[in-house]
């Protein structure tokens, strides 16, 4: 299939030079670049990416290779990332607030959904009060495998497992929420609490 890719692109690149009958230098731009000079339908490719760029796909590279990833894995959360993007460009925005109430935002509309959820916020923050961290454990993280993208419930998880003495599950939960709350002010407390926990 490779082969066939490398084959459609030559044979558009020579198409293309016949088409033109320049003389002199030209030239194009772009991560893959045919340019053509003279009259002899002599073409030149060039592709790639700067060194600024290819220093940070190593540094990519380097991180999957390091925690062993799954580039399939990899690969489709870059596929999420990709329809994320799309979504913010055109105004867009979904997902849960703190409290459990789901909200979809778009341009000149609002919809929040009080669900389940805020039920089961009310119940976090009450073990949390109480200092019953073995429960808020168990319906923190049970909550976590019913809705995985509300961050709420993996705070409380850490919150919990801290309590509990579980430092390196505490700091696992916590690091993520640090990573993906993306300085969301509503998650202050996972910040406080790695300071805490990470010498």
């Amino acid at each position: 299939m490779r082969n066939l890719a490398v084959l459609l692109l030559l044979t558009f690149t020579y198409c293309q030079g016949q088409a033109s009958a320049g003389s002199g230098k030209a030239q194009t731009s772009g991560p893959c670049s045919p340019a053509s000079s003279g009259s002899n339908n002599n073409f030149t490719i060039q592709c790639g990416i700067d060194k600024e760029q290819g220093q940070k796909m190593l540094g990519i590279l380097n991180r999957i290779l390091a925690k062993q990833l799954d580039p399939d894995l990899v690969m489709a959360k870059l596929d999420d990332i990709e329809r994320d993007v799309k979504k913010l460009r055109n105004g867009s925005r979904s997902g849960y607030d703190f409290n459990g109430i789901w909200r979809e935002e778009t341009p000149g509309r609002t919809k929040a959904v009080v669900g389940d959820e805020t039920t089961v916020f009310q119940n976090m923050s009450n073990l949390q009060t109480e200092r019953q961290w073995k429960e808020l454990l168990e319906v923190s993280e049970a909550q976590i495998k019913k809705t995985p993208t509300w961050l709420t419930p993996y705070l409380f998880s850490g919150i919990a497992n801290a309590n509990l003495g579980n430092r390196s599950a505490a700091v696992e939960r916590l690091r993520f929420v640090h990573t993906e709350a993306a300085g969301n002010l509503d998650y202050a407390d996972a910040d406080r609490l790695l300071r805490l926990l990470q010498p």
